[in-house]
């Protein structure tokens, strides 16, 4: 196999289109921001109980979702270095000056564009592809947790009404015996 050549030269400037991500926030669309479900069950006991949606690990409900905003733009750079790897799918590889050479960002050849225009036209493909994944492991995740917890926390509730219940039952026996003794004096 022969040696490719590389479509830069070292000291060739190029531009590089990227993503980068900020958290936001979004009201819970399952509570709108209570933190709270109500539900009814079957035999008409009434529960409240924390939102699975929202629920932050063992902080509770927030009454809100974190969601990543992801942003394009573009980076001109500077080629720093060559690299060559037959065995790759993408055997060009560039280190750039401004991200370090030698111990910095290696990036594929596709990735780097020799115009400014070129870069930005793939900015909205690339950012709408990378939204799309997130949104779609943030709804595996969401459509898991809810799964996972809403069975089991309507279980919990339902023994805590159970037992609650119970010592309710208890108490007024206690009471009841209390005063069927101050009936006998």
């Amino acid at each position: 196999m022969s040696i490719p050549t590389p479509k830069y030269a070292i000291g060739a400037t190029v531009y590089a289109a990227n993503t980068r991500q900020s958290p936001s926030f979004e009201p819970c669309p399952d509570c709108l921001g209570t933190k709270v479900w109500h539900s009814v069950l079957a035999s008409g006991e009434e529960l409240d109980f924390s939102c699975p949606t929202c629920r932050e690990g063992y902080q509770g409900s927030s009454g809100r979702l974190r969601y990543t905003r992801v942003e394009g733009y573009v980076e001109e750079l500077t080629i720093g270095s060559v690299r060559f790897d037959t065995a790759s799918e993408y055997p060009v590889k560039y280190m750039c000056v401004e991200t370090g050479v030698g111990s910095g960002r290696v990036y594929e050849e596709h990735r780097l564009q020799a115009t400014l225009e070129e870069a930005q036209a793939l900015l909205p493909k690339m950012v709408a592809d990378y939204t799309a994944a997130l949104e779609k492991r943030r709804a595996f995740n969401r459509s898991s947790r809810i799964k996972e917890n809403a069975g089991s926390m309507a279980a919990h509730y339902r023994a805590k009404i159970r037992q609650c219940k119970r010592e309710i039952e208890s108490c007024e026996r206690g009471l009841a015996r209390e005063a069927q003794k101050k009936e006998v004096r």
